[in-house]
């Protein structure tokens, strides 16, 4: 067989054998394998081209479908080899694909558990401060100590006003408040 007809066989090209006058099935290489031998032996995948080209070679040559060459195999028998080759490569893109999916969903689990661990801690280092702050202001009395001058030096100077008295319980409750938000952040994200 000529090497421009094998290579067009090969590719599945109709066009370089639409003007051979000798019957298709005539043309073999030196293992005996015809047009369609050729081509089956190099199908990678199944498709509308490949279904043109084989009806067009059949339409010419119905008999190549039954040649056989020095192996004793026709067309059929090399289509169904390469048909599991197909199948295989089918299945290996597929477990590629699962492959690839798990390792994406991985990597997005543990960018999502870095997340999770940079807002536990940003949120630990918050509720620290805001306790800090709470237990300066608990430790700070407004209007400040009364001097070593007066009747109760040490003492507080706004002590007998009800705002002094309000200051001092709503003082006491935020301090409980930051306690709680710390531990239930460490608890929360621990």
């Amino acid at each position: 067989m000529d090497p421009v007809l094998y290579k067009a066989a090969e590719d599945g090209r109709m066009e370089a054998f639409e003007h051979i006058v000798d019957p298709l099935d005539c043309l073999r290489t030196i293992g005996n394998n015809t047009i369609l031998h050729i081509y089956a032996t190099t199908l990678i995948k199944e498709s509308e081209s490949t279904v043109a080209f084989v009806n067009a070679i059949l339409s010419k040559c119905r008999s190549l479908l039954w040649k056989t060459n020095n192996k004793g195999e026709t067309p059929l028998h090399i289509a169904a080899r390469s048909d599991g080759r197909i199948a295989k490569s089918e299945r290996r893109n597929a477990e590629e694909t699962e492959k690839a999916k798990k390792m994406e969903e991985e990597a997005e689990e543990k960018e999502s558990k870095d997340y999770t661990e940079k807002a536990a801690g940003a949120h630990l280092v918050v509720a620290a401060l805001i306790t800090t702050v709470t237990f300066i202001a608990g430790i700070t009395i407004p209007g400040g100590f009364q001097s070593g001058d007066d009747s109760h030096p040490g003492s507080a100077v706004l002590m007998g006003s009800a705002a002094f008295r309000a200051f001092v319980v709503s003082n006491e409750l935020s301090c409980c408040y930051p306690l709680v938000l710390s531990l239930s952040t460490y608890l929360c994200h621990c």
